[in-house]
């Protein structure tokens, strides 16, 4: 294995309205990386609603 180093820091939002604040927190030319696990997520449609916040016009 090669040597390396890996800084991640990490925001993660809580509650009602997170998903609508996600546009404000992510800068315009952010790559973003959606993990889930589980069906809850879809089962709720938070993942389209996540991604549908984030995208940019």
């Amino acid at each position: 294995m090669n040597n390396f180093k890996l800084h991640t820091p990490t925001r993660i939002l809580f509650g009602k309205g997170a998903i609508v604040d996600l546009r404000d927190q992510i800068p315009q030319d952010a790559r973003v990386l959606i993990t889930y696990g589980g069906g809850s997520v879809k089962k709720n449609r938070c993942t389209g609603a996540s991604s549908g916040s984030i995208t940019r016009a």
